[in-house]
């Protein structure tokens, strides 16, 4: 897909994502869960019967909000 687009696959750090998206913030993972619930609210952090938000879907939607800012 990403030959298709002819755009580079890019793995970023969490420093240089955290320090775009969760600016202004501690950059864990309480405030990766915040911007995910308050920006996407239709984003299911809780799938199945967890009780505790996944705190690595909070950070992959936070990735995809900082690929989107790097096009």
């Amino acid at each position: 897909m990403f030959r298709q687009l002819r755009q580079p696959l890019e793995t970023p750090r969490p420093k240089v994502w955290k320090d775009v998206v969760l600016k202004h913030t501690n950059r864990d993972k309480i405030a990766a869960i915040n911007r995910v619930t308050r920006r996407y609210p239709w984003v299911d952090l809780k799938p199945g019967r967890r009780r505790v938000a996944h705190d690595g879907i909070a950070d992959s939607v936070c990735i995809a909000e900082w690929g989107l800012s790097q096009v």
